[in-house]
């Protein structure tokens, strides 16, 4: 892009408003918009694009850290053991991203573009999830009649007339009766449920079946991985690892939001580093000032517009903002590709 410092600044305070209020209303990273961005509209080396990026996050991170931290919501211990460990491959990774730029730089960039689409994909499946599964469920309730404690299906003949002593109907095997049981938070009225409402969903299911004595070390080779993508991707993993802290070892959910943001500036740090340093060996000065212009005002305007996302978004629907988000996300990925 051929622009005035002036447009290039008010640019950057855009993209770091639009980053924050991504990271606010749906918890987007900045490696999925700051990248493609950069590398799209700036034409920037893919390694000073995941520099920035790295540098990007350490900023953001590092308030949101700060203020658990004085709430007493991170668990330093851990994130020290975790963190540094994720620190140490986070370099590891970096040099496979450097070593893979050194034979072309569309090797790491269409490795990021498929990563990118991937992150659109799942992003998108977020979001359309939700919605589908509230009309079916606004179509199910649309079908029921409730009596009492009862929920009867309208489609169905019933037969009241006998049951047995538990208060489930025997009479027409063509009549469905579920009895109502209350659920924990806010709900508008009694749900229905089924056998398999208590069933947990996804991934949090396997990792419950994990025994307790190994639940620290899978939590250590995962920092591995997470530390490996860092490097690689440019990711600081913080999302993957609250998920881990409160499904794995049960960590209070604001104690693994706080801790997870504290290993993952750790994380990023060490990538950051093993980057920025390698362009004051190469001696590459311009660009080492341009990663630290860049990622100062993105950092700070993201800060600015993750607190306007995280209070207009109970305004919007998150689960379309996901879908938009994604939609944005696996464009840019293409245009990596290309």
């Amino acid at each position: 892009m051929d622009l005035s410092v002036v447009e290039i600044f008010l640019f950057l305070i855009t993209v770091g408003i639009l980053l924050g209020l991504a990271s606010g209303f749906v918890g987007a990273s900045a490696v999925s918009l700051v990248v493609p961005i950069l590398f799209v509209f700036f034409k920037l080396d893919i390694l000073v694009c995941l520099c920035t990026s790295l540098l990007v996050d350490i900023i953001t991170a590092s308030v949101v850290a700060v203020l658990y931290w004085k709430k007493g919501n991170t668990d330093l211990k851990m994130g020290l053991i975790f963190g540094i460990l994720s620190f140490s491959f986070a370099i590891i990774g970096s040099l496979i991203a450097f070593l893979l730029a050194s034979f072309s730089e569309h090797i790491l960039s269409g490795l990021f573009g498929w990563a990118q689409i991937g992150v659109g994909i799942m992003m998108i499946k977020r979001g359309i999830t939700p919605i589908l599964k509230n009309k079916r469920d606004n179509r199910n309730n649309s079908n029921t009649i409730e009596i009492g404690e009862l929920i009867l299906d309208k489609k169905r003949p019933q037969n009241l007339e006998n049951s047995d002593s538990n208060n489930n109907f025997v009479g027409s095997e063509a009549t469905q009766i579920e009895v109502n049981e209350k659920v924990n938070g806010p709900t508008n009225g009694n749900k229905i449920i089924n056998n398999n409402m208590n069933e947990q969903k996804g991934i949090t299911k396997y990792l419950d079946m994990i025994p307790h004595k190994w639940r620290r070390v899978i939590m250590l080779i995962i920092g591995i991985f997470i530390g490996l993508n860092a490097g690689l991707f440019g990711a600081g993993g913080g999302f993957m690892v609250m998920i881990l802290l409160i499904f794995l070892l049960n960590y209070p959910t604001l104690k693994a939001v706080g801790t997870a943001t504290f290993i993952m500036i750790l994380t990023a740090l060490g990538a950051f580093i093993s980057y920025y340093v390698r362009f004051g060996f190469i001696g590459e000065f311009v660009i080492q000032y341009n990663i630290l212009f860049f990622a100062l005002i993105i950092g700070v305007s993201a800060i600015g517009g993750a607190f306007l996302g995280t209070y207009s978004a109970h305004k919007l629907s998150e689960n379309y903002l996901k879908i938009v988000i994604g939609v944005i996300i696996i464009i840019f990925g293409i245009i990596m590709l290309i």
